[in-house]
Formats: C-alpha cells, structure tokens, sequence
C-alpha cells in the first residue's frame, strides 16, 4: 500500500509541477468565452460536480468548463467528464495562482466534496471571484475538525460564497470550520443524481450473470488491499456453507500488478480466481475486475454488495452506486464514524457496518444470513435505493448560475 501510495503522490508532483503553462496555452484560443473553473481532487468529486455542470452548459451555451485535479485517476478516466480542458492543478503559490487568474479570468471556481485548497481559495478572492463548494461533507470526526487545523483553515472556509451541504449535519460541520451561515444551503448530494442519470452499460453485468447461472454473487467494489484480505477469508467460511456463491472483487484503481496481487491473494486462500473478460474456467467461483470506470454497472449483477475504504477512517468509497441498483452493502465502519450516505443506509436498513476488530467473521455472518434469506435481502436492497435522493444538481446550478450572470 505505501509503495502504491509514493507513487500516486509522486505522479501527481510531476503533473502539477508545469500545469501552469499548459493551462496558459489553452486559454490563449479561447479568449472571449466565460470560464467556470472547477476543481475536483480524485475522480469522485468530479462525477459529483458532473450533473451541476451538463445543467451550467445547458444555461450558457459559450462558456468554457476547466477541471483541474491532483490525482492520476482522474487523467486515466475512461468516460467522458464535463469538460473543454482536465488537467492537474498548478502550484498555489501567490505568484503562480496570480497569473493564472489574471489569464484565465474564470466567472467562478467551484468545489466539490470537502477538497478545498486554500491557495486557490485565496487567489479567487484577491480577484473578487466567487468562490463556491458543492456537495459540500465533512466526516464525522475530521482532522480538519481539530482545533488548530480549524484555526488554520478558518479563513479559507470563510471565503465561501455559497455551499450546497449534503445534509443538516453536513452543513453543522461545515459552520464550525468558518463557513458564514448565511453561504451554507442543505441541497442534498449531486452524486445521486450523477448516479440516477448516469449511461447503463449492461455488458459487464450480462457477463456476470453468464458466469453465475443464477447463483448468488457478492461484488466487493472499489477495494483497498485491506479489504481485499477480509472479503477472501469471508469467503472462504461462506463458501463451506453456501459452495454455489460467487464473488467479485473489483479494486479502487484496477492495474495489471493490483490484479496480480489478487490473483496470488486467492491462491493463498485455496480459490481459484479468473479476470473479468478473460474468459473463466467452469469451476471458478472468483472474478477479478480490471477494467476502469466499470463498478457501478458491475452492481447491477449483485446479489449483496460490499464497498472497500471503511477499514481506515475516512476512507469509505461510494455506497450510492450499488444503492442505486436496489442492492444491500456491508463496509467497515470507518472508525465508527462512517459518512452522511453510509450512517443513512444503516439507518434506514440497507447497509450494515463492519467493525474492524472481526470484519471478516462479521462480513460472512451477514452475507450467509442474506444468503439464507432472500426476502430479508430484498427488502434490504429496496431500503437502500430508497435513501438516494435526486434534486441536489437544480437547485446547485441554480445558485452557481446566479454568480455566473453576475459576472458576465
């Protein structure tokens, strides 16, 4: 995991270190046209900003949309996002972020999720742009909650013009950080609706349901190594009981090495794994994802599912896309503090938390129970879709909008 991490952070120095001349060049042709500028760290938060922005296209035809971002995910994405230009985020030294503003002259930056950079934060007010966070979440328990990192970001915060909360307790966190009051609206999570609007592929799906002959699946999504370890050993305790399960395993950034680790990992646990799509022996009961951007449509085969990054706190991928297909999740439980869309789904019964002590004895218990109960699981698939909630997107471009036209 630290080597994959170093590296991770090591391409994104490299990229960020001559973005700003890049960014120069392609404003240079597009002089004249009104520029939203938004800024999403990793992949999620840009789906998130993508149903805010289709609706800001629509609005104004002529302007431009920049992303910037500082994950490599983001440069590998296989689908279309919402924008002219993607590109990393240049340094936030005054100097650098001066120059870029007094090209570029964006209408308006834009956040998503909780990625705040105080750098460009405060470029965009020494210009007077307005600066605006959407989707706005902080977890439970956040560093960035602690006094002194309060203290330190205060004044970033507090450059917000408009904040769209993803829930009231959202918006609660988001005033102790510096937020005025008056800038924070609850509009609900743009991500459901990017997740309720979202093109279906059905192919990954169909070759699942192939492969399984009808037989139950489990598909553990956007996976760390950690979860990985305990979903195999879940496995191995359900399979004695339930020997017609399946399981797929599709990691958080799927690469050729991530795929021969989990081979390898199978191995050591006694199962025989295949890769999705290469065509899988009769008697394999494991199927490895290694395809990008395929996960949300891979739930739609999914008996149960289980999402990776509850192990560590704060590190919890997206429940709202195997929500979306009706389908119940199992994640770690993030400390005790998992987000808004998880704390909802145990809430309203469509999920239930792991805690870390125990996962994987805790992971089969509940999978053989939905196994043994398929009305129960059922009813747990439908409690979850029914926490998503679409809007959010309106009523966020709808604000954005207003800053837009005042600008122009």
């Amino acid at each position: 995991m630290a080597r994959i991490l170093g590296h991770r952070v090591a391409e994104s120095l490299a990229g960020r270190r001559d973005a700003a001349a890049g960014w120069l060049d392609w404003r240079r042709e597009r002089r004249g046209h009104p520029l939203i500028w938004l800024h999403a760290a990793s992949v999620g938060e840009a789906l998130t900003a993508d149903p805010v922005l289709r609706r800001l296209r629509t609005a104004i035809p002529a302007a431009d949309v920049m992303l910037t971002h500082t994950s490599p995910s983001v440069s590998r994405w296989p689908h279309s996002l919402v924008a002219d230009h993607v590109g990393y985020l240049p340094p936030g030294d005054r100097r650098t972020m001066d120059a870029l503003f007094a090209h570029l002259q964006p209408v308006v930056v834009v956040f998503a999720r909780s990625d705040l950079w105080p750098g460009l934060v405060a470029a965009a007010r020494r210009h007077s742009v307005p600066a605006i966070l959407l989707g706005g979440t902080v977890r439970p328990g956040s560093t960035r909650l602690l006094p002194p990192v309060r203290a330190a970001l205060r004044r970033t915060y507090a450059c917000l013009r408009w904040v769209g909360a993803v829930s009231p307790e959202d918006a609660d966190r988001l005033r102790r950080l510096g937020v005025p009051g008056g800038a924070i609206h609850v509009t609900g999570d743009p991500r459901h609706d990017q997740i309720l609007e979202r093109s279906v592929s059905l192919t990954p799906a169909q070759e699942i349901l192939r492969w399984t002959g009808g037989d139950p699946v489990l598909v553990a999504g956007s996976t760390e190594p950690d979860d990985e370890e305990v979903v195999l050993r879940a496995y191995q305790i359900v399979a004695a009981r339930w020997p017609r399960a399946r399981l797929v395993i599709a990691p958080h950034e799927p690469a050729p090495d991530r795929t021969r680790q989990l081979l390898d990992a199978a191995d050591s646990h006694g199962l025989h794994a295949a890769v999705l799509g290469a065509g899988a022996p009769e008697d394999t009961r494991v199927l490895l994802n290694r395809g990008l951007g395929m996960l949300a449509d891979l739930y739609l085969a999914a008996t149960m599912a289980y999402v990776g990054g509850g192990l560590r706190k704060g590190g919890l991928h997206t429940v709202a896309e195997p929500a979306a297909w009706a389908v119940p999740v199992m994640f770690g439980d993030c400390g005790g503090r998992p987000p808004t869309d998880a704390s909802r789904l145990v809430a309203r019964g469509g999920g239930v938390s792991l805690p870390l002590a125990g996962a994987a004895d805790r992971l089969a218990e509940q999978w053989i129970r939905w196994l043994d109960d398929p009305p129960s699981t059922r009813r747990a698939g439908l409690a979850a879709r029914a926490t998503l909630r679409g809007g959010a997107a309106d009523e966020t471009a709808r604000a954005i909008l207003q800053f837009c036209r005042k600008k122009r």
